[in-house]
């Protein structure tokens, strides 16, 4: 991939991608959904600030990457993938939405209250069961209870 630095919007759903590191330079980069593939990480996300939306449902990927609060995603959608915590994005300045249903080893996530736009958090068919601290800050929850 050539040239990508002025690109604002990249869709790249079932394309079998292992990796998209070639994205760094992207800097422009306000839209990403590389669903449906078969990723182990998007750790190249972290280096693009001016993302605000990224969908990587349908991967495998284990862990996100560490994102600067000062980020601009306020969108984030990783169902079914193989992640076991959300700790890298405790306070992101405009996360507004996390989508990341059947991530099944997922137990946490009461620090996402810290997320000061947060408004919706989908966590279904995950062991998380103690939403109080993102319930008392008036954040809705689709989560199932064991």
């Amino acid at each position: 991939m050539e040239n990508l630095s002025q690109i604002t919007h990249f869709i790249a759903r079932h394309n079998e991608l292992l990796y998209v590191d070639e994205l760094k330079n992207c800097h422009k980069l306000v839209y990403l959904d590389v669903s449906n593939n078969t990723l182990l990480n998007v750790n190249v996300t972290a280096s693009l600030l001016t993302l605000q939306e990224l969908y990587f449902d349908h991967n495998d990927v284990t862990q996100l990457p560490r994102y600067s609060i000062g980020c601009a995603l306020t969108t984030i959608s990783g169902s079914h993938n193989q992640l076991t915590s959300l700790n890298s994005l405790m306070g992101l300045k405009f996360l507004t939405y996390i989508y990341m249903d059947y991530n099944e080893d997922l137990t946490a996530i009461s620090f996402l209250a810290d997320c000061p736009k947060l408004q919706e958090v989908f966590v279904y068919g995950t062991r998380v069961t103690n939403v109080s601290a993102l319930a008392e800050k008036g954040i809705y929850v689709v989560y199932s209870p064991v």
